[in-house]
């Protein structure tokens, strides 16, 4: 196995970065993703980044399947505007697909969607604008989802509604210090351990 290299992207009205494991599944060869850092533009309001599910390297047997080693890398998502004080955050979509820590600035965000294995996710607005309204309501949609650390939802979310689809998820610890109402949907079964 190997590491990769980081990744770093700038604008674009959707962006969407793939990170993916290139070693054959074989017992001890491990790739360790690199960190993956997205700024928008002003345009930028979709950010997607995906990543191969992390796992240990193991040779495939008669009778089991072989799994490809890999530890997916952190992932920070930073708006344009995030620390302006006058300027409105545009990054209002986030979708991650297996990663390490990730950390999310955009008081703009509506909709977080997670899949597969996260380590942890902050969803913070940083900087307090002046005459902008924040964000008051966030779409938490979860597929399948397992995290060793905590989901936070920034403290100027008051409703937070999460779905749970496709697959069962386990979330080790959700914080939503602002909200005053969680709304819990899906067709998946759901877990939080701690809340």
């Amino acid at each position: 196995g190997d590491t990769q290299g980081n990744i770093a992207v700038t604008g674009g009205t959707e962006i969407t970065v793939n990170q993916y494991a290139g070693n054959a599944a074989l017992t001890g060869n491990n790739t360790t993703g690199g960190a993956i850092t997205v700024t928008g533009n002003e345009k930028t309001t979709t950010v997607t980044v995906n990543q191969t599910a992390t796992g240990t390297g193991l040779t495939a047997t008669a009778t089991a399947a072989g799994v490809v080693g890999y530890t997916a890398g952190a992932v920070t998502v930073n708006d344009k505007n995030t620390t302006s004080t006058t300027l409105a955050d545009t990054i209002e979509t986030v979708t991650v697909k297996n990663a390490g820590v990730v950390a999310i600035d955009s008081g703009a965000l509506k909709t977080l969607n997670l899949e597969g294995t996260i380590t942890s996710v902050t969803a913070n607005d940083t900087t307090v604008k002046t005459g902008i309204t924040a964000v008051d309501t966030l779409a938490l949609n979860l597929k399948g989802v397992t995290t060793t650390g905590a989901i936070t939802a920034d403290a100027d979310v008051k409703t937070l509604n999460i779905a749970s689809s496709t697959a069962a998820s386990t979330v080790t610890t959700l914080t939503s210090a602002g909200a005053t109402a969680i709304n819990v949907s899906g067709d998946a079964a759901l877990t939080i351990t701690n809340l």
